[in-house]
């Protein structure tokens, strides 16, 4: 991994070089020990297990499956059941490239998508999509050294278009665009009438009461789901599992806590305490600005980003942002549990990571400096 001098450019093609070389031989290790698809998918059914001990979703019996098999049958009640349904790796065509990405960072390396497809042979859209997922996790656990940053300070390294960009604009007018939609927001909660400003000054009252207060007028059943949740964002799939209720119940408990505000939903159906929540959105630009190392941050983690992928789109820049983080992780031998925080995540849709646009405020490592 790139050091505290992975700004100059004289290293930028060395650097690059080295990196892929070392990732043909961990590639080669990972095909020596699983040379097929079927020890792949046994692979990740004996990592899925080991952390959520897979039962039957029908009638929670323990399933038995054929080694490389990724569906199997419930010897009780005969229902088919796929390992990876309803998980962070739900409706996945093979196994290999998934397995591969997380073998590399664990060991510390990283890889931008279009290095990725090229020495695995996957399509382009196949690895940018694993990169994205990932990514998404990663971003939930950046909240630790971490610095908000307006993401206007890394217009530099805006130079690719998204859907976000409009024609025969510029990258960079992403971040504009951005600007405006939030103020023509700001302008519309000013513009409202006055119910509407009644009902949320409501809410942050609501908000900032303290949640032991608010959960007396609880259900039995939703104090039981409220004491499952966390700081830390739990799947919802995890609730109907450990509570052993329906769906249906489990989704209304989980409305009642959202309206008392005593929980917030987040990407891939997962939900989180509000008790002691910050929203690194509420940080100003000047509020930045008067940080006497922001200028070290945003220039750091431009040249890294420049280094391993180059110019990027605005629309990304937080997934980016997490790719940083996860190097500097890895090298400290603080990656082993990203796979189980995949995990607990739960399944991620195409329509979510398609429609994700990066905050404008942003979270940027900071412990690299």
């Amino acid at each position: 991994m790139p050091d505290d001098n992975f700004s100059r450019p004289a290293k930028k093609q060395l650097s690059l070089a080295m990196n892929e070389k070392q990732a043909r031989i961990l590639i080669r290790q990972f095909d020596k020990k699983f040379p097929h698809e079927r020890d792949c998918v046994e692979e990740l059914y004996r990592r899925i297990q080991k952390e959520q001990h897979l039962k039957c979703f029908n009638c929670r019996n323990k399933i038995k499956k054929e080694y490389g098999k990724r569906m199997t049958k419930c010897e009780h009640c005969h229902k088919e059941i796929w390992f990876t349904a309803g998980t962070f790796f739900n409706r996945i065509k093979l196994a290999r490239p998934w397995l591969i990405a997380f073998w590399l960072i664990e060991r510390g390396l990283l890889l931008s998508s279009s290095g990725f497809h090229r020495l695995i042979g996957i399509a382009q859209s196949t690895a940018l999509n694993i990169f994205k997922k990932i990514m998404t996790v990663v971003q939930q656990t950046m909240s630790e050294d971490s610095l908000p940053v307006s993401s206007s300070e890394f217009s530099p390294i805006y130079c690719k278009r998204s859907y976000e960009t409009q024609a025969r604009n510029h990258p960079r007018t992403e971040e504009e665009t951005k600007e405006e939609e939030e103020e023509e927001d700001g302008d519309n909660d000013e513009n409202g009438d006055e119910d509407n400003r009644d009902r949320k000054n409501k809410n942050i009252i609501s908000l900032n009461t303290d949640n032991i207060d608010a959960t007396q007028q609880l259900s039995e059943f939703e104090r039981k789901v409220y004491a499952l949740l966390s700081t830390e964002s739990v799947p919802f799939e995890k609730l109907v599992f450990i509570t052993k209720a329906s769906v249906g119940t489990v989704s209304a408990a989980i409305t009642m806590l959202e309206l008392n505000g005593l929980v917030t939903r987040m990407a891939g159906d997962r939900y989180i305490l509000n008790n002691k929540r910050t929203d690194s959105r509420n940080k100003s630009k000047s509020e930045f600005s008067l940080l006497p190392h922001a200028h070290k941050v945003v220039s750091a983690n431009i040249n890294f980003i420049r280094l391993y992928f180059h110019g990027i789109s605005r629309k990304y820049i937080q997934n980016y942002l997490a790719a940083v983080y996860c190097a500097y992780k890895t090298t400290q031998g603080q990656n082993q549990s990203l796979f189980n925080k995949c995990l607990q995540f739960g399944p991620l849709q195409y329509h979510q990571l398609f429609n994700y646009v990066s905050p404008s405020i942003v979270s940027a490592y900071t412990k690299h400096l």
